[in-house]
């Protein structure tokens, strides 16, 4: 049988086969078997594409965050501390639980660092600083160990072991606290010790909210 040949342009603009839009195309001087099928966007398709578009919009970003941060204690810091983190922005719940114990431990680092810095001038602290610094040297030590095993257990999903470790480096930052309330400077470490217990306590909430959804 001899193949059949267009010699007109035919241009057939809605063809429905079940539930699918096509555009077919026939030029002329093609066989019938050439014909080119374009698909047509389907609004019901595009409206699903929106839907699934925004959902995942919703598990990232500032969507993820505020709602991670309903559960915290300090919710405003949590937001401002987490939005002011443009990897926060592109990260899943439990990318942002491990985001918060992480500023946690940066933060104890840092006070560490400040207190070990006065600690090489002793002789120009007086006697009650000098211990009391000490004191938070030690429990800053501590701090960050407990920051640390929280970090390996969550990465475990030994959820009451995070939540052990995180109290615990909260306890020794209050304990810190204390010891210079009770010198003679009892501004010594400025709002240090208040920070680094929001840090762990947001890094505490965030944390059990991932735990929650598993």
């Amino acid at each position: 049988m001899e193949r059949i040949h267009c010699s007109l342009l035919f241009i057939i603009t809605l063809v429905y086969c079940g539930q699918t839009s096509l555009a077919i195309h026939i030029t002329g001087g093609v066989r019938h078997d050439q014909i080119k099928v374009d698909p047509i966007p389907n609004p019901a398709v595009d409206k699903n594409a929106n839907a699934n578009a925004k959902t995942t919009a919703d598990a990232t970003g500032v969507a993820l965050i505020e709602k991670a941060c309903q559960s915290t204690i300090y919710k405003d810091f949590c937001i401002s501390t987490l939005r002011s983190k443009p990897e926060a922005q592109t990260i899943d719940v439990k990318g942002l639980a491990f985001l918060s114990m992480k500023l946690a431990k940066e933060h104890a680092n840092v006070t560490a660092a400040f207190i070990a810095s006065k600690l090489k001038n002793e002789e120009s602290l007086g006697p009650e600083l000098d211990d009391a610094l000490e004191e938070c040297n030690d429990q800053y030590d501590d701090a960050l160990a407990q920051i640390e095993d929280s970090m390996q257990a969550f990465l475990s999903n030994a959820a009451n072991d995070v939540k052990t470790w995180l109290s615990t480096a909260i306890t020794n930052a209050d304990t810190c606290e204390q010891s210079i309330k009770d010198s003679s400077v009892a501004g010594a470490l400025g709002d240090r010790n208040q920070v680094f217990e929001k840090l762990c306590s947001t890094a505490l909430a965030i944390t059990n909210y991932f735990f929650q959804q598993q």
